[in-house]
């Protein structure tokens, strides 16, 4: 079976890259399958992800361009109708909704099948122009794959999709993360991840932690992450001096080792998909904050016996919570030896196996 994931590319550390990745080096030791990306532009020297040497890789766009372009004036249709055709695709996944319309209109005429795979909070539709529209274009798809469970009775319930042509599979733990490191009781550092922009809203967590370091000043709290918000976010680390407190350490591609220099990770998003840093820091041992957002904490996060849910944007139970956890090491002890033991359900194993699923009953389709 020939099958292709179509996504913007592998830059940077967003959350469908990594998995998409995640997924490619676990795919790719089964012969009953050969590999193929897309990358909407061209990775260049920028690439964070490492592709498994037996995969083929393709690119539509050597440079970025928007998407509505790209199909009205640049022939992205056809440019993928061809990658499609010349390698005989079996089945393409577009790795998120911006995708979907893309995807749609390349299989047809084709035998190749078309997966729609939703990557963050359908109630969400402000990403992108015509976000709404794009995800309608599941409709269409002969499977569609959701990360969460408010996903899947959207994709359900508002779409109406059969369930017959939809599954829920949740993200994986990476495999390459030493679930067996020894939690580090000692640290006094507090970690967050995920990339500088809106949905992740970061000016709560600094404001959270000017509520923290008033009263447990001898911590210190490190964002790693790059993007569009990073001159607002210091802007606001300065307005409220906590420049040796709040750093900034932009993206890295050894974070798997790092999470073991920190006591435990703090999420404020606005909105998420399914939040891989929860994943991997979880599967790290290290304890876990979030708000209880719509979609990804409350499937992860047990409150009170590996983490803490807190109510969206009440920042100052947030600041309570994480006072909480620093002043006290056994609870921080006890909610990492919880933490490893409810991820089994995120296994690559598990997975895996829920991938090979839909593929089969897509290739019993042919």
């Amino acid at each position: 079976m020939r099958i292709s994931f179509l996504l913007g590319g592998f830059t940077g550390i967003g959350g469908i890259a990594r998995v998409t990745n995640i997924l490619l080096n676990e795919f790719s030791s089964n012969s009953d399958y050969k590999l193929f990306t897309i990358s909407f532009v061209k990775d260049g020297n920028n690439q964070h992800y490492e592709i498994p040497s037996n995969i083929e890789t393709f690119h539509l766009f050597d440079k970025r361009i928007s998407m509505s372009k790209a199909m009205l004036l640049k022939g992205a249709v056809k440019k993928l109708k061809n990658i499609i055709k010349k390698n005989n695709l079996d089945v393409i996944v577009a790795a998120g909704v911006l995708y979907y319309p893309l995807a749609r209109l390349a299989v047809k005429g084709t035998n190749c099948r078309f997966i729609a795979w939703e990557h963050t909070n359908p109630h969400t539709v402000y990403d992108y122009n015509f976000q709404a529209w794009g995800r309608k274009n599941a409709r269409k798809a002969s499977h569609s794959i959701v990360i969460s469970k408010v996903a899947y009775d959207y994709y359900r319930d508002t779409l109406k999709i059969d369930k017959s042509k939809l599954s829920l599979i949740y993200n994986p733990i990476d495999p390459k993360i030493d679930m067996n490191k020894m939690y580090n009781a000692e640290s006094k550092k507090i970690i967050s991840v995920g990339r500088l922009s809106y949905p992740k809203n970061y000016q709560s967590a600094i404001r959270v932690a000017a509520q923290v370091f008033a009263k447990r000043p001898d911590w210190a709290w490190h964002i790693y992450g790059e993007g569009e918000e990073r001159e607002q976010i210091i802007q606001l680390i300065n307005d409220l001096n906590l420049q040796d407190k709040v750093i900034l350490k932009g993206s890295v591609k050894n974070l798997y080792e790092l999470y073991g220099n920190y006591s435990f990770l703090v999420m404020t998003s606005r909105y998420e998909g399914f939040p891989m840093s929860l994943l991997e820091a979880g599967a790290s041992g290290l304890p876990l904050v979030s708000f209880d957002i719509q979609t990804g904490p409350n499937e992860i996060i047990e409150d009170g016996k590996n983490g803490y849910l807190i109510e969206e944007k009440n920042e100052e139970l947030m600041a309570d919570r994480i006072i909480t956890l620093i002043d006290s090491e056994n609870l921080r002890k006890f909610m990492s030896a919880n933490v490893k033991k409810s991820l089994s359900k995120f296994s690559i194993k598990t997975i895996r196996q829920l991938w090979f699923e839909v593929l089969k009953w897509l290739c019993f389709l042919h």
